[in-house]
């Protein structure tokens, strides 16, 4: 009789062991997956749980914040369920996942890499973790790590966090300073002449790797000779530039620009008697011109250093109003000098200035 009634006991408190509770065997779902994941997830993990007494509930949502869910502790009310599960299924080579269990200080953390996405094989994968975790809860085994490691456990699942942006240099202007020198051609008579000058820019933002700036430069051609030896001309030169600048920059492989712009140019021409017969008379005096022109400029900068840049640039002026230099010997004037309409040249310079960009 005393054995009876012992046995009855321990049956009944076999019932009420929580972990066994028939009212309290479930198991709920969250997973942020595609709608035809979510359904595929509860035909195969619905009846494996049903079949250890374990009711499936999954409820697809849009998002699952693993580092706030770490946080949390664990759900003591009476009707919590077994344990607590979320699946984050977004990812096309990974998903994750975080099981909670009821009344416990521990937490089961995963990490699955996807071969092929989402696909049954991942799918079984992550099932028989769940089942497996499910089974252990109800015979009362510990699973996962304690709730105090629960967030390191997280962040080593995570993905690795982007590397931070660099950010963009701050809108605004940049200036630069610069001198050059090179040859210059006037006319077949002067086909190679030398050529220095100075340069000072101010550029602005453009959007991108474009900037739109200013250069202003004075160049001069300091002395040539023309003519013949005993009709000699000696011509000087001062152009004054204005350029509308447009700049792309190709990082470390420098940059490179034109221009455009209007210009003067200045000449002063004198006559050289060179030669020492008294019978050729030269009687034309000097002359300085003004004249208007057009100034076109292509460009390429390399950067040297984070303030300095070598660059090489090739110019034009178009000059449409063309002098001519003659002088009068016995009587008759004679063209020695006729310079072209379009004058180019080639500089090669250095530019210092803000940072560069």
């Amino acid at each position: 009789m005393n054995a009876c009634l012992a046995l009855t006991c321990w049956a009944a408190v076999a019932i009420a062991e929580p972990g066994t509770d028939p009212a309290s065997a479930r198991l709920t779902v969250r997973i942020a997956a595609p709608l035809a994941v979510v359904s595929d997830f509860s035909d195969r993990l619905g009846p494996r749980l049903a079949a250890r007494g374990v009711a499936l509930e999954v409820t697809s949502v849009a998002d699952v914040d693993f580092a706030r869910l770490a946080a949390i502790p664990p759900d003591t009310a009476e009707d919590a369920p077994l344990a607590r599960v979320w699946l984050d299924g977004r990812a096309p080579d990974h998903a994750l996942l975080l099981l909670k269990p009821r009344q416990g200080d521990r937490v089961l953390v995963r990490r699955i890499e996807l071969a092929a996405g989402f696909d049954q094989v991942a799918l079984a994968q992550i099932a028989y973790i769940i089942e497996t975790a499910a089974a252990s809860l109800l015979v009362s085994e510990p699973i996962g790590v304690p709730q105090s490691e629960a967030r390191a456990a997280v962040e080593a699942v995570l993905p690795a966090a982007p590397p931070p942006a660099v950010e963009a240099p701050p809108a605004g202007s940049l200036f630069r300073l610069g001198a050059f020198g090179g040859v210059g051609t006037w006319s077949s008579e002067a086909a190679g002449v030398a050529r220095i000058g100075v340069e000072g820019a101010l550029e602005g933002e453009g959007g991108g790797a474009r900037r739109l700036g200013l250069t202003a430069s004075v160049v001069a051609d300091p002395g040539f000779h023309v003519g013949a030896a005993d009709r000699d001309l000696l011509a000087r030169s001062l152009a004054l530039h204005l350029y509308v600048t447009a700049t792309w920059r190709a990082g470390r492989y420098g940059a490179g620009g034109i221009a455009v712009g209007p210009a003067l140019i200045v000449t002063h021409v004198a006559p050289a008697l060179m030669g020492s017969s008294a019978s050729q008379v030269v009687t034309s005096a000097a002359r300085t011109d003004f004249d208007p022109a057009l100034g076109v400029t292509a460009r390429w900068e390399l950067p040297i250093g984070r303030r300095t840049s070598v660059f090489l640039a090739a110019l034009l002026d178009v000059v449409p109003l063309r002098a001519q230099y003659a002088v009068t010997v016995q009587g008759q004037d004679q063209v020695l000098f006729s310079p072209w309409t379009l004058r180019p040249g080639l500089v090669l310079g250095v530019a210092t200035g803000s940072e560069q960009r």
